[in-house]
């Protein structure tokens, strides 16, 4: 009996052409993570070392940073501009409004029930043309 060991069969993917994740590059795909959820709890990437997962996370943490900072700064800027509201005190209701619509403009569009009828009635077709096909031995 010899003490060979079987590994399970691998495949890694990539090309020997294309250049190496630095850890500038492990930074920025955790902030890029990190700014796209910024509530979220970032997951350490699998299958890279200790100090190369402490710049992701370091990465995500300063994304979820930035997105904060960015939203604090948006809230404030239009904090005093108007914005869309329940309803305006007074203005007609979005069903009055629609029910107008279909009242004033139901016939044109085919609102009342069904659609208009768009096909041509009574046309004739003319047969497809056949091609003239010989078979040759």
């Amino acid at each position: 009996m010899s003490n060979e060991i079987v590994l399970p069969e691998i495949t890694i993917e990539g090309s020997a052409d294309s250049p190496s994740i630095t850890a500038a590059d492990w930074w920025a795909n955790g902030f890029v993570a990190g700014y796209n959820a910024p509530d979220a709890q970032i997951e350490r990437p699998l299958m890279i070392n200790d100090e190369l997962a402490a710049i992701f996370l370091k990465g995500a943490a300063s994304g979820q940073q930035a997105a904060r900072d960015t939203q604090a700064a948006l809230d404030e800027r239009f904090r005093d501009q108007p914005s869309i509201g329940p309803e305006i005190i007074g203005a007609e209701s979005l069903d009055e409004v629609q029910k107008q619509f279909v009242e004033e403009f139901g016939s044109l569009f085919g609102l009342h029930g069904h659609m208009p009828h768009t096909e041509i009635e009574n046309e004739a077709l003319e047969p497809l043309p056949t091609p003239n096909i010989v078979l040759v031995e």
